[in-house]
């Protein structure tokens, strides 16, 4: 983790030098992500905190930066009714944070932006501690779901109505030689920088 802040902060004071007179964006989101892997799904929907940074290139092209956080906390009903256990108590969630840097591209006159981005996501090690009741009286079980970092994919469409954007956005990363995807839908605040 100590990686990623010093990493996320070189690249911040790099934006920081890169502001010029071009016109730049600022964008402050709040919204919903899910993790849409099949199978061992365990994950309820979650909040994303985001934060966006766009610097104008040319009237159809933006480039910038992604990064967001996301909190999944266990889904108890998907593991009972997979397990066939009773759950009695079950604590245990999962924080991914990605920096993705992206393009923007205005469509038409601008309300509605395609946004494309690639980057890094860094998923925790979460742990799970499951208190279940079965056949043979209750018992105690921790899962764990494995951390680590991985490379994304982003494709997504912003719709614009004044300074507020909804913006739905479709992530694919590769963690640990497997394939993972999640969807998040923010609202977001658009902050003219000029």
């Amino acid at each position: 983790m100590h990686r990623f802040t010093f990493a996320l902060g070189i690249l911040v004071c790099c934006l920081a030098v890169q502001l010029s007179a071009q016109e730049q964006i600022l964008t402050l989101g709040l919204g919903l992500s899910k993790d849409m892997r099949t199978g061992d799904n365990m994950w309820n929907p979650g909040l994303q905190f985001k934060g966006s940074f766009f610097k104008k290139s040319t009237e159809r092209l933006w480039y910038g930066l992604n990064v967001a956080y996301n909190k999944w906390n266990f889904d108890e009903s998907t593991y009972e009714a997979s397990s066939g256990y009773s759950i009695d108590s079950a604590e245990g969630s999962l924080t991914l944070i990605e920096l993705a840097p992206s393009l923007r591209i205005p469509l038409g006159q601008g309300a509605v932006c395609l946004r494309v981005g690639a980057g890094l996501f860094f998923v925790s090690e979460a742990d799970v501690e499951i208190r279940e009741t079965g056949r043979s009286g209750w018992s105690t079980t921790t899962l764990t779901s494995e951390g680590g970092t991985g490379l994304a994919f982003q494709p997504g469409v912003e719709v614009s109505i004044g300074s507020i954007s909804i913006v739905p956005l479709y992530s694919v990363y590769m963690l640990n030689s497997e394939v993972f995807n999640h969807i998040a839908v923010t609202a977001e605040l658009k902050l003219n920088l000029k």
